[in-house]
């Protein structure tokens, strides 16, 4: 059994702002984040034994692996596979007055073919299933970013895309992908599913 939790980071300073951008040390948790990372981390409580906790190195998603792993008992390690999608020296650190007009710019740049340097999301899948690959078996919870976790939700469904401004993930959620039957359990869930181990 291979069963990965996904978790996007609470919601940080970045995402008040309306923005974009995978610098490591900046845009903290907001407390409203620090809450959803309490929350999930409750929830996530409930999958029962978990055997690996990593996160994204960028520090919203950090500060979030820390809370969830004070809840289940486990430190997170760092990974760079996981971590935030660059989204190009156009949009990085960009500010918006709302998310649909961050999301026109953001549609902007995948439809000129990355001309600014967004990673591309072929690039994003392929480190996604690295990460994936180098797992061992068990239930890993990895706290990610939106862009990322969807990437690897449309190794599984690939009606999941980049242009699909339809499927959002929110702060705070969980996406959990059963790579051994390759299934989707949930995706940007606030609430555990039940896993096939437990009965």
């Amino acid at each position: 059994m291979k069963i990965v939790v996904f978790v996007r980071h609470g919601e940080s300073e970045l995402n008040v702002r309306h923005g974009l951008g995978s610098d490591l040390n900046k845009y903290p948790l907001t407390e409203k984040g620090a809450r959803e990372a309490s929350a999930i981390a409750d929830q996530i409580a409930k999958l029962g034994a978990v055997d690996a906790l990593y996160s994204s190195p960028v520090l919203r998603a950090f500060q979030t692996a820390e809370i969830i792993g004070r809840r289940i008992g486990r430190e997170p390690s760092i990974n760079y596979n996981i971590i935030e999608r660059f989204p190009g020296t156009a949009l990085n650190n960009a500010y918006f007055q709302s998310d649909e007009e961050r999301d026109l710019n953001y549609k902007k740049e995948i439809e000129s073919n990355y001309e600014h340097g967004m990673e591309s999301w072929e690039k994003l899948q392929v480190r996604m299933l690295k990460f994936v690959s180098e797992l061992k078996d068990g239930v890993t919870v990895a706290v990610s970013h939106a862009d990322p976790i969807l990437s690897i939700l449309g190794t599984v469904d690939p009606s999941i895309d980049d242009l699909n401004f339809n499927i959002h993930i929110s702060s705070g959620t969980m996406s959990v992908v059963d790579f051994e039957r390759e299934k989707i359990l949930c995706m940007g869930s606030y609430v555990a599913p039940k896993l096939a181990n437990e009965g």
